[in-house]
């Protein structure tokens, strides 16, 4: 070019050269910044950027539930009681009859004559055990007739066991049906009784009490559910009925129970009662039936009330709640009675002369042929 020096010239082109030399490195740069990093390889000291990872994963995530959701989701247990009863692992295939303060437990069928004889079991005091001694074959072994008219008895319980537990049944034969006579259970062996008595009259009542039974506005037997005791007022039920005796007056209440009720009063003044369906009465006379259970009668388990009908036994889950309030012992009618004075002993009957035959002995009578047990003949 016109006016430039030779020296300019080169300058100018090595100037040039520098340009296109640094454009061209900043392509490379950009094109290797654009390129994907290869995957590190695996080392056994982690790298700072994994953690870091980690930590932001934690942040980003939600917090754990609490450990008593966790539990809360878990199914009841099945075996958990959830109402006031609850079912006494008895004897499955058996019929329940209440003897006082047990409950003998008979194998389905309960018959007699039998072979094999039906098991029996006792649940006293809250416990269970097998209880053969409580057949009362033996005490029917000696009747005539029964293999040869085909008569078999269905076998029932009553009673208060250990003193006196009665075995009785309707016998159906060919002529027709009839009543076998019933055994009692005394002393640990059966026997016997010359009349068929199925139940235990009710024990007496507290002298004390005499006053309000006289005017007792019912017509049923009084003892089978005249209740008291625990600071509670005196009650006695009948269907469709409660009475209550209050500023020494009886006092009528409708009651939900039907006929064949039955009370014990429990140790906090409450009363429950057995109809079929179970009530609880409140020492203020409020009725509450508690749902859940059946029950025809009640049985004294170590003190605490326990449920009875004819196929189980139910007992409760808080047995402090159902403690059964101590009954007073009768007080006596009278005066004791004095020693009677002493007497001269009135004279005994001649003891009677052994036969006279030429095989004379002695007459021997089997205990079995008097109806009194004592082995002596009956006059």
């Amino acid at each position: 070019m016109p006016g430039c020096k030779k020296g300019d010239g080169m300058r100018s082109a090595v100037l040039g050269l520098a340009v296109l030399s640094l454009l061209a490195c900043s392509k490379k740069e950009d094109a290797e910044a654009l390129r994907p990093e290869p995957s590190a390889p695996i080392s056994a000291t982690p790298s700072a950027a994994p953690v870091a990872s980690a930590t932001a994963a934690a942040a980003t995530q939600e917090p754990a539930a609490p450990a008593v959701s966790v539990a809360s989701a878990e199914p009841a247990k099945v075996d958990e009681p959830t109402g006031d009863f609850t079912p006494f692992e008895g004897v499955a295939d058996a019929e329940y009859f209440p003897v006082g303060k047990a409950v003998i437990l008979c194998e389905k069928r309960c018959e007699y004559p039998s072979d094999p004889a039906p098991k029996v079991w006792l649940v006293q005091a809250g416990k269970l055990r097998e209880a053969p001694e409580l057949w009362p074959a033996k005490a029917w072994a000696n009747l005539k007739g029964i293999e040869g008219e085909h008569i078999v008895t269905h076998v029932q319980f009553s009673g208060s066991y250990p003193e006196v537990v009665y075995a009785y049944g309707a016998a159906q034969a060919d002529m027709g049906e009839d009543l076998l006579p019933s055994a009692t259970y005394t002393a640990k062996r059966w026997e016997n009784t010359p009349f068929t008595q199925r139940h235990q009259a009710p024990p007496p009542l507290p002298q004390q009490f005499d006053e309000a039974l006289r005017d007792v506005p019912i017509r049923t037997e009084v003892r089978d559910t005249f209740v008291y005791g625990a600071g509670a007022p005196l009650m006695v039920a009948e269907t469709h009925t409660l009475w209550i005796r209050t500023d020494e007056k009886w006092v009528r209440q409708p009651a939900p129970w039907g006929i064949g009720i039955k009370l014990r009063r429990l140790a906090d003044g409450s009363t429950l009662g057995v109809a079929g369906r179970v009530f609880l009465v409140s020492s203020a006379g409020k009725i509450t039936e508690i749902e859940g259970v059946e029950a025809d009668d009640i049985t004294d388990q170590a003190g605490v009330a326990w449920l009875v009908n004819s196929d189980g036994i139910s007992k409760p889950t808080h047995p402090e709640r159902f403690k059964l309030a101590p009954l007073t012992p009768p007080a006596p009618s009278g005066p004791a009675p004095s020693d009677p004075a002493p007497s001269d002993p009135a004279p005994s009957d001649p003891a009677p002369s052994p036969p006279t035959s030429q095989n004379s002995h002695t007459l021997s009578v089997p205990p079995s042929s008097n109806p009194n047990g004592t082995g002596v003949p009956s006059r």
